[in-house]
């Protein structure tokens, strides 16, 4: 007997249907928004429980004071220079070249912004700036109407990773 209290069943099938872990690994279920448990958090004054989005209580008015991301507050200057990287253009400046060299400038000037704002590198500032290169990156396959696949992932990460080692000499990841 198999007592399913939390309706796994319906969410992820029977225990021994088969299934095509291939196609589930390389195309994993897309969640909606709104699917899941809605985090919370507690007013220290009176107790009540709200979305941690809330700025302020809506029972008794207390004022969250937000807490900046130490990393972020470092990277600042970065986040603001590769905001300013036109996807658009870059793929129109290089439709004569091959397809994926659009995504090596992409790289390139992730790089240079990186290293200009920041002279050394460890791993948490490198986590940081691989994020906002991949959100740069999923803009790419968006203009270029692809979907990106996780081999294409570990390809851009690599890309990046070779652009970073020639500014930081000394950074081995």
């Amino acid at each position: 007997k198999i007592l399913d209290l939390g309706g796994n069943i319906t969410t992820h099938g029977d225990w021994c249907d088969s299934k095509n872990w291939k196609d589930i690994f390389f195309n994993p279920p897309i969640k909606n928004k709104g699917d899941g448990i809605a985090p919370t958090k507690v007013c220290p004054q009176c107790d009540y429980a709200m979305h941690t989005r809330c700025v302020s209580c809506p029972e008794c008015g207390h004022i969250f004071e937000k807490k900046p991301d130490p990393i972020e507050v470092v990277m600042q200057d970065f986040v603001l220079a590769t905001q300013k990287i036109n996807i658009k253009k870059i793929i129109e400046d290089t439709k004569m070249n091959k397809e994926y060299r659009s995504m090596y400038l992409i790289a390139e000037k992730v790089a240079y912004n990186a290293f200009d704002n920041n002279k050394e590198l460890n791993e948490e500032k490198f986590n940081f700036i691989l994020q906002e290169y991949f959100l740069l990156i999923a803009d790419w396959y968006k203009e270029k109407t692809k979907k990106m696949k996780k081999s294409d992932v570990l390809f851009a990460k690599n890309i990046l990773i070779d652009k970073l080692k020639l500014k930081y000499k000394q950074w081995n990841p």
